[in-house]
């Protein structure tokens, strides 16, 4: 005798391996991962506040 299967689960499983396929390949085309591109231009912005404050007036 086979396994019994519940064909709405094994649908679903298969909708949600074709989904965490779809996402990897999305997040590989667009390269770098939201956590990453936000600590990025939080380092940028530092920097910037940072240079900002060494800069020399220019009234005098």
């Amino acid at each position: 005798m086979g396994n019994i299967v519940n064909l709405r689960h094994a649908r679903k499983q298969k909708d949600r391996a074709d989904k965490r396929e779809t996402s990897a390949a999305s997040t590989a085309a667009s390269g770098v991962k939201n956590p990453e591109r936000t600590r990025s231009t939080r380092l940028k912005d530092m920097a910037d506040y940072a240079l900002d404050g060494h800069k020399r007036d220019e009234d005098n």
